[in-house]
């Protein structure tokens, strides 16, 4: 009797065990399946490249050791340089994409993209959270989001910017992105005018200048202010 009493009992615990074993069960991470490039933010304190675009690279610079873990290769160190974009590489893996200084080293950046991300640009800045190293900004750049004959234009002053290139004009917040059109280009050079409000609150111009352009291109032209108030604009090839 009490054999089957303690019989009885244990079904009862099983039968509230073992849906709860079934609901605790973890849903395996979606894996990213992306290829990116990655722009490694040039230092003001450093002067790497001697000529803008050249890999011709001064004695006492040396490039900073970063890779990551795919999970078809391993380890993978990449070929950056601050101040040029890099070759592309591809993920494959969960998130995040973590890079480190070699296989099971310090981490020096993480991200998490979204899933549906499949070419990606990576800006990596100087201090990131927690302790790494830096801060990734990723810019996604397939073409359904930047469009032959197209650029993704990026405010990443502190201040709002008005942009004018060629005819096409805009207004962009802080961390803001407007598209123009590189087709208006006369002779592949598209005018660009840039200005900031000072502070008595008058629009004061910064950029008056051409920009050589490829019409069938597909661009990210970032605004930026690396010091001393003078506004400065980086044009990246979006071809991931």
């Amino acid at each position: 009797m009490t054999y089957r009493r303690l019989s009885f009992r244990f079904l009862i615990l099983i039968g509230f065990i073992l849906p709860g074993i079934v609901t605790a069960q973890v849903t395996p991470p979606e894996m990213l399946r992306v290829n990116f490039r990655v722009y490694l933010w040039r230092l003001i304190s450093t002067t790497p490249v001697s000529v803008p675009g050249s890999t011709e690279i001064l004695p006492d610079y040396v490039p900073p050791t970063i890779g990551y873990v795919n999970m078809e290769e391993g380890f993978r160190e990449m070929d950056v340089v601050e101040g040029q974009i890099s070759p592309r590489y591809t993920y494959r893996g969960p998130n995040p994409l973590t890079f480190t200084d070699k296989m099971g080293g310090s981490t020096l950046a993480t991200i998490n993209l979204k899933p549906s991300m499949r070419q990606v640009l990576l800006l990596f800045f100087p201090g990131g959270r927690n302790g790494e190293k830096y801060r990734i900004l990723p810019i996604e750049a397939s073409p359904e989001k930047i469009n032959r004959g197209q650029a993704l234009v990026i405010n990443m002053c502190q201040k709002p910017v008005a942009v004018e290139m060629g005819s096409d004009q805009m207004l962009l917040e802080r961390g803001q992105s407007g598209d123009v059109r590189l087709s208006q280009a006369k002779d592949r050079l598209l005018h660009v005018r840039l200005a900031v409000k000072n502070d008595n609150g008058q629009w004061k111009k910064k950029i008056d200048e051409d920009m050589l352009v490829d019409k069938n291109g597909r661009l990210i032209i970032l605004l930026h202010e690396p010091r001393n108030n003078q506004y400065r604009i980086t044009t990246l090839d979006a071809s991931i």
